[in-house]
């Protein structure tokens, strides 16, 4: 081998090995290349899996504050129509009383309101025909008043309104039961759902005075269910 021969045999040699390192360099890059991507790949996939899950949660947690609510809802319809019944039936009662009991529990009603004594009693337009000039007597007599009947009758049921020149005090059986239900329910929320689990358990309901006419207000065992309910409902 001449000289010539010798250089163009180094120079295809030297060639080959620069291919070579060119293809060993060419794959060093694209087996990077590859890493990188796949690792972008999966920081993507765990960021869209963390997405989604933080999405699912919120969705999840939303839909237990809905059924929550719509729980306290339930629960505090089935109280008020429990209560609306109670409320019905106490009605019904007082409004048929004996004519004595009920004078006798105007005349309660009279002292308690509090009035000066010269006021105007309104009552219903059946109780004003039936008991309205008895009761003014009955009233005026047993607590020295000068009381007089109203001219016109009440837009109530039973019970009587105290018609004065500032202000009326209204002290019909409606008004009266509405609040003296309101109280009653609220001593009883009062007490928790434990305590009134253990009242349904060992006595299987309950009963309170009313405060105006020492009438017994019983509530139910399915009156306290309900009541335990929601305040089951509000983690109390």
């Amino acid at each position: 081998m001449n000289g010539m021969e010798k250089i163009t045999a180094r120079m295809k040699d030297d060639a080959a090995r620069s291919i070579e390192e060119l293809n060993e360099q060419t794959e060093r890059e694209l087996q990077r290349l590859r890493e990188e991507s796949a690792a972008r790949a999966e920081k993507e996939r765990e960021a869209a899996a963390e997405r989604a899950r933080l999405a699912a949660q919120e969705r999840y947690e939303r839909l237990c504050s809905a059924a929550e609510m719509e729980t306290r809802k339930m629960a505090l319809a089935a109280r008020q129509e429990v209560l609306g019944e109670t409320y019905v039936r106490a009605l019904e009662i007082l409004c048929s009383m004996p004519r004595e009991d009920y004078l006798a529990l105007l005349i309660k009603l009279l002292r308690a309101a509090g009035g000066k004594g010269d006021e105007a009693i309104a009552l219903s337009a059946k109780d004003r025909d039936a008991i309205g000039q008895a009761l003014v007597e009955r009233a005026n007599r047993e607590l020295n008043a000068h009381y007089t009947l109203a001219a016109s009758a009440a837009d109530i049921r039973a019970g009587l309104v105290l018609v004065g020149p500032e202000c009326d005090v209204n002290c019909s059986f409606e008004t009266l039961l509405a609040l003296s239900r309101e109280r009653t329910e609220r001593a009883l929320l009062s007490l928790g759902s434990k305590d009134l689990e253990q009242i349904v358990e060992e006595q299987g309901g309950a009963e309170l005075s009313c405060q105006f006419c020492d009438k017994v207000q019983t509530f139910t065992a399915d009156e306290l269910r309900a009541m335990i309910a929601d305040l089951k409902a509000r983690g109390k």
